[in-house]
């Protein structure tokens, strides 16, 4: 849907309502993307993993005997970030692929990649 202005001889562009959850729920995904990868770098400080340090053993130990710990050591909030990333991604193609559907789609491909 496009509205003119008449005043300034511009055209906006409105988004499509029927993707008004997909982007309202892209929008969430993104701060919370955010706020988790802050948190795990704060995390990453506290209960460090040190690979080639710690044995397999110890990782072991550590879940067992206090479970946060050693989900927080293995960055559980990574796991977490990957898995927005998909809605993220899937908002993104949505809103951009009125500008070009081809670059759109190589980013969501590659965005979805990545995670």
């Amino acid at each position: 849907m496009t509205i003119a202005n008449t005043k300034q001889n511009t055209k906006i562009e409105i988004a499509d309502p029927q993707w008004k959850d997909l982007y309202t729920i892209g929008g969430v995904c993104g701060v919370f993307m955010t706020v988790l990868t802050i948190i795990a770098i704060g995390t990453y400080f506290v209960w460090p993993y040190k690979p080639g340090i710690s044995s397999a053993l110890d990782i072991f130990s550590t879940i067992r005997n206090n479970k946060f710990v050693g989900l927080m050591s293995l960055d559980i909030f990574m796991v977490i970030i990957t898995i927005i990333t998909i809605p993220f991604f899937l908002a993104l193609y949505v809103a951009l692929k009125k500008v070009n559907k081809s670059y759109a789609l190589i980013a969501l491909v590659f965005g979805l990649i990545s995670s």
